[in-house]
């Protein structure tokens, strides 16, 4: 099999990224943001959506810990969120802001707390929008736990508030797939492309887990349709490229291609790398092969398969050394494996 699909799919749940969903909950709760390729707009004044009275409150006080999560100053959000809180103390806003801060700073069990906070103190019926916020933040926090199931039920209670609320379509996708349901994470990633057909990152997504459920022509239709969205897209012509190759068996030049411009763009892209060295080992290729497959190496070292892949174009070019060298580092890689998997 041509490529590897474990470092795409390790980032549709993997915690790193999570922390950006609960950015954007934020920014397009309080600060007004737009979607690429949608009509920015005003969400309008945030002060309506607070059930506490902030006539205590300094004039802005509230604005600079938001600006502060803009800027991406995490402590100094936390701090100034931490005077919002004992100023209104019934502010379910600024315990919102106050846990998403705590959860870029890695501090898991302080945001977890808040968001419960926040939670408690919104009145759904006067604030819905900002409750389903509230849930979906504490969806991205259960998902960081990797307590999916948690995830999943704060993630229902969003869509019941918010049918069409894209963060929680998205994020749930996203839980689902960490639970293993690649039927339901498609279904929610069909959703969210839906509701943001040029957001290239639900595409994106969407088009893996339709590879894992082996519709390699819908995964098609999304890796090029974020290609007429903008046809320099890293992943993009990383999606099109790894299926085609496998599809073809390593003869589609549109797949080699596509991996050419991958690498072009972004040169530490693993995934690129492997299978465009293997592909070229194949077409006898080797100088370039080697090339691709020696920095994949250095990218991963405790990966066999591109030294195994150097040992094969080392051998065919009559570098009987080389070839060995390489050959010797697989065998050593899986003897490392076998050694912890055997480890009580």
């Amino acid at each position: 099999m041509i490529g590897t699909m474990n470092g795409r799919e390790d980032n549709i749940s993997q915690t790193s990224t999570w922390t950006i969903i609960a950015l954007l909950c934020c920014l397009t709760l309080f600060l007004c943001v737009c979607v690429p390729g949608q009509t920015k707009k005003p969400i309008g004044d945030t002060n309506s959506r607070v059930v506490s009275d902030l006539s205590n409150m300094p004039d802005g006080l509230r604005k600079e810990a938001f600006n502060h999560i803009k800027a991406q100053e995490w402590q100094a959000a936390v701090d100034k969120f931490k005077k919002v809180n004992a100023l209104a103390p019934d502010d379910g806003l600024g315990f919102y802001g106050i846990s998403l801060a705590y959860l870029n700073l890695g501090k898991i069990e302080a945001a977890d707390a808040t968001i419960k906070k926040a939670i408690g103190k919104i009145d759904r019926t006067v604030n819905g929008s900002l409750l389903a916020d509230a849930y979906v933040l504490s969806g991205v926090i259960s998902s960081v736990r990797k307590e999916m199931k948690n995830a999943v039920e704060s993630l229902k209670i969003a869509l019941e508030i918010a049918p069409a609320h894209f963060d929680a379509i998205f994020t749930m996708a996203r839980a689902l797939f960490g639970q293993g349901d690649l039927k339901g994470s498609a279904g929610y990633f069909e959703k969210a492309v839906a509701l943001q057909p040029l957001n290239t990152n639900a595409r994106f997504f969407y088009g893996t887990v339709l590879e894992r459920l082996d519709d390699s022509k819908g995964a098609l239709v999304q890796y090029k349709k974020i290609l007429e969205i903008n046809s320099s897209d890293i992943r993009g012509n990383l999606g099109l490229g790894v299926l085609l190759l496998k599809e073809d068996g390593g003869s589609s030049k549109e797949g080699i291609e596509a991996l050419r411009r991958v690498i072009s763009n972004d040169g530490n892209n693993y995934e690129a790398r492997v299978t465009l060295g293997k592909v070229l080992v194949q077409k006898n290729d080797f100088e370039e092969a080697i090339e691709h497959l020696r920095i994949a190496a250095e990218m991963a070292p405790n990966n066999p398969e591109p030294h195994f892949q150097l040992s094969i174009a080392y051998r065919r070019l009559g570098k009987f050394e080389e070839s060995k060298r390489e050959a010797q580092r697989v065998k050593m890689i899986h003897e490392k494996r076998r050694k912890i998997s055997n480890e009580p």
